[in-house]
Order: C-alpha cells, then structure tokens, then sequence
C-alpha cells in the first residue's frame, strides 16, 4: 500500500467517526429537547417563555 491510499484509508476511517458521533449528538439532542418538553408539561402554570426570562 502506497503513502497515498493510507493516509486516503486514515482520513475515511477519520470521516467515518466524526459522521458516527455527529449522529450520536443529534440522537442526544432530540431526547433532551423531547425530555425537556415533558418537564415543562409537567409544572402546571408555568410555560416554557416564563421560564426562559427567569433565566435571562
């Protein structure tokens, strides 16, 4: 194998896992956001807005 092709198999290999853990990222966000919706559903009275300037 030439210089080339393994430092072009490094670079895939590379890609490959900054795609894998991009994905796993997005997976991470979606269920925080999901369980972050059910916690506002979960306080009666106080709506996500309310909070948020709270914090602010």
């Amino acid at each position: 194998m030439t210089r080339l092709s393994e430092a072009r198999r490094a670079h895939l290999s590379e890609m490959k896992w900054y795609s894998h853990c991009y994905t796993l990222a997005q997976a991470r966000w979606v269920s925080l956001s999901e369980a972050d919706s059910l916690a506002w559903a979960k306080i009666p009275g106080l709506s996500e807005n309310d909070a948020f300037s709270i914090f602010v």
